[in-house]
């Protein structure tokens, strides 16, 4: 395994707390605020390290930037030297099923330059392989219209 893998134990199907994950975040930017509000209920809220955000009123805030920017990203606050940047893969509702991630140890990471390719790169992959939106989708999953 390479000396420059952020976070060597972490594999495919591995659970972490989607408050503070970027695949996590991306996902929870598409749910209704009321599953949210149960999602941060049933959280531990957990300082992993000092950059973790664990207030439910910042995890909002964020959660608001993030759908607006259509992609999440993380700096050291699940691991150290840890960044991470990933996408909402969605069905046809416009609700996450899904995410999309890239982590980039810090040693590999170019501030100027990669989340916005990584993000551009991400958000592509994601409208590629989401389910195509019905009309209004969205809009009617967040009010709850069937």
């Amino acid at each position: 395994m390479s000396r420059n893998a952020p976070v060597p134990n972490v594999f495919v199907g591995t659970r972490l707390p989607a408050y503070c994950t970027a695949p996590g975040l991306a996902m929870l930017s598409t749910w209704p605020a009321e599953e949210v509000e149960r999602v941060l209920a049933k959280s531990a809220l957990v300082k992993h390290t000092a950059r973790t955000v664990t207030d439910p009123r910042r995890i909002r805030a964020r959660l608001a930037r993030i759908r607006s920017a259509g992609y999440a990203h993380t700096q050291d606050e699940l691991f150290p030297d840890d960044i991470s940047t990933a996408t909402p893969v969605v069905d046809a509702h416009g609700r996450a099923v899904g995410a999309l991630n890239i982590a980039v140890s810090r040693a590999r990471w170019n501030a100027g330059r990669d989340e916005a390719r990584y993000a551009g790169l991400l958000r592509a992959a994601a409208l590629t392989i989401s389910a195509p939106q019905r009309p209004h989708a969205r809009l009617q999953a967040l009010h709850g219209i069937a």
